[in-house]
C-alpha cells in the first residue's frame, strides 16, 4: 500500500466518513495544491471552492448511502494546478461489512480535455469551411485489424449539391471508389 500511494500516477486519498482526510499520497497533494501536512486531518470539502465543496458533499453521501462507487469530473478553480480531473469515490468498509470511510482516486485530464476541444474546433472549422464553399466532403477510414475501409459523408450536404432527395446506399458514382 505504502509502494502504491508513493508511485501511482493517480491522486490517492482515504477521508472518514465525516470527510476527515485520513491519508493523502503526494499527487494528490499536488492536485490540491497543498502540502500533504495541511491537508491531512482537515475536512476535505473546506479545502475547496463552495460549488465543488458541496458536489464532493453530496458524492460522498451518495457514496454513503448507497455503498456504491462514483465517477465525477470536476473542472479546477484558479487556486489549483489542474483545469480538469476526474475523480472515483469508493466506499471503505471493516470487518463487518459497514462503510468506515471513502477512498478516492483523483487523475489529472486536463490534457485530454485540452484535446478534445483542438479537435471540436477543428471539426467546426472544417464543416464551417466546406459550407461556406459550397464543398462537398467525406473522409474515409481504414482499421487496421479488421482490414475493412469505410467511408462517411455529410448526407444534408450532398443532397443540397445534388437535388437528389434520395441517396443511393451505394455511394461510389459520387465518390468514384473502385
Amino acid at each position: 500500500l505504502d509502494a502504491m500511494f508513493k508511485h501511482s500516477p493517480f491522486g490517492i486519498f482515504i477521508k472518514d466518513a465525516a470527510g476527515r482526510v485520513l491519508a493523502v499520497n503526494e499527487e494528490e497533494a499536488r492536485l490540491w495544491g497543498r502540502p500533504r501536512e495541511e491537508i491531512i486531518g482537515r475536512i476535505a470539502a473546506d479545502l475547496i471552492g463552495p460549488t465543488d465543496a458541496k458536489r464532493m458533499q453530496a458524492s460522498d453521501r451518495h457514496v454513503l448511502e448507497t455503498g456504491e462507487p462514483i465517477s465525477l469530473i470536476y473542472r479546477g478553480t484558479p487556486d489549483v494546478p489542474y483545469e480538469w480531473l476526474q475523480g472515483i469515490k469508493f466506499p471503505i468498509r471493516d470487518n463487518e461489512g459497514a462503510i468506515v470511510a471513502i477512498g478516492v482516486l483523483d487523475l489529472d485530464i486536463s490534457a485530454e480535455k485540452e484535446r478534445e476541444r483542438e479537435k471540436e474546433a477543428i471539426t467546426f472549422q472544417l464543416s464551417r469551411s466546406g459550407k461556406m464553399a459550397g464543398i462537398y466532403y467525406w473522409s474515409s477510414h481504414f482499421d487496421p485489424i479488421t482490414g475493412v475501409t469505410s467511408h462517411s459523408y455529410d448526407r444534408d450536404m450532398l443532397r443540397s449539391l445534388t437535388g437528389r432527395d434520395e441517396i443511393p446506399g451505394d455511394y461510389a458514382e459520387y465518390l468514384k471508389l473502385t
